[in-house]
């Protein structure tokens, strides 16, 4: 067997692969679904002949057998950038550690940085709850409905405007121990309406949502509803929905009690409709409309492009772009008009990253023990440098 010097691990038995929708330019494309991590992966044609023969465990005899049986030609760059795909997205079994492989311990390691801060805590199973709330689900997805909201939108604008100073003011009393306190609890309210709403609006287009749970980033709580199956959906549309059905839901929650606050007495009850009128959805705007990180922004972003993978594939070219200045350079398996997007928008997602791993490594090191701190910062320099 020739050395190629690509490094080709056996599949996980665990994966499924299934037809998906055709892409823009009529190619078919299919779907990789990873159990563990909840993922999809969409792939072409040629990637999906390549990963089918897989188990041949060799360059030059996959792109034999393809060559022979079908009238595509692939390339060992085409193998490579597969294998590369597999491996950064944890599709591979367990990297072997032996001589042929000398960066693999490297690659181990920075694959299960992630596993170093964030923790994911499943809590329960929300199907047989949300079938409760079909009747809603009917309600809201009417024109008729938006109608009427839009009325309590602008009456809640006009009440507010007369009682502007009175409302302003209030932001001082979040900052009282007893703001405070009913200011988490509004938090935490709008945060379970943001996640309802995401499975309400999937459960709306005929998707199971099987998991809701708390991710604890750096030991920080943060709600989550798997809507991961949404990918099965074949309107860009309803996926979109579905991506924003959560901010959606607090935008409705805060007009709502916009509206209650300006006629509710003083007291605890006024204290969180103002919370839940003004600092909840401003946090849920800031954070979740990120399109940097893998939350609702990215998805949203990444289904109005119809690019599939966005961060993963826009993170690997800049990686390669920025070997390209040091190293000896290569040529990147994509259509020419596609690099400069991919490689601006993973650039500054790497940047990003950078400096919040940064941030993270820096509060392990402050605020719990020194060894996580350090061995997080060198981590970093692996996964966000050398990997």
């Amino acid at each position: 067997m020739i050395d190629t010097g690509i490094n080709i691990e056996p599949l996980r038995q665990d994966l499924k692969i299934f037809k998906n929708e055709r892409q823009k330019d009529g190619a078919p494309s299919w779907l990789i679904y990873d159990p563990l991590k909840k993922n999809y992966y969409q792939i072409n044609a040629l990637e999906f002949l390549i990963i089918s023969n897989w188990h041949l465990l060799d360059p030059e005899k996959i792109i034999l057998k393809i060559k022979k049986e079908t009238t595509y030609f692939p390339t060992l760059n085409d193998i490579k950038e597969v294998a590369n795909f597999l491996n950064l997205n944890g599709i591979t079994q367990t990297l072997s550690l032996n001589k042929n492989s000398p960066n693999s311990l490297m690659k181990l390691l920075s694959s299960n940085f992630d596993s170093l801060y964030f923790f994911k805590i499943p809590l329960f199973n929300p199907s047989k709850f949300l079938v409760k709330f079909d009747w809603l689900s009917s309600i809201l997805f009417k024109k008729n409905f938006y109608y009427i909201f839009f009325v309590i939108f602008f009456l809640s604008l006009y009440l507010i405007s007369r009682e502007w100073n009175s409302y302003k003011n209030q932001f001082s009393y979040l900052l009282t121990l007893e703001g405070a306190i009913l200011g988490f609890i509004a938090l935490l309210l709008s945060k379970l309406f943001h996640e309802f709403g995401h499975a309400i609006a999937a459960r709306r287009f005929g998707l199971s949502v099987e998991e809701m749970g708390v991710n604890l980033i750096v030991f920080w709580p943060i709600f989550y509803t798997d809507t991961t199956h949404a990918w099965k959906l074949s309107s860009r549309s309803q996926k979109m929905i579905v991506d924003s059905a959560g901010v959606i839901a607090e935008l409705m929650l805060a007009i709502l009690s916009t509206l209650l606050w300006s006629i509710t007495p003083e007291g605890y009850i006024k204290g969180m409709l103002w919370s839940l009128s003004s600092t909840t959805w401003l946090i849920t705007l800031f954070i979740n409309l990120n399109p940097l990180m893998k939350f609702d922004g990215y998805y949203l972003l990444s289904d109005f492009l119809g690019i599939p993978n966005l961060m993963s594939r826009s993170l690997l070219v800049f990686k390669i772009k920025l070997k390209n200045i040091f190293f000896t350079p290569k040529e990147i398996a994509l259509e020419r008009s596609f690099i400069p997007f991919f490689t601006f928008y993973g650039g500054v997602c790497w940047l990003y990253r950078f400096f919040l791993y940064l941030a993270i490594a820096y509060s392990a090191y402050i605020f719990y023990f020194k060894f996580l701190g350090i061995l997080l910062f060198l981590l970093i320099f692996l996964k966000m440098i050398f990997i």
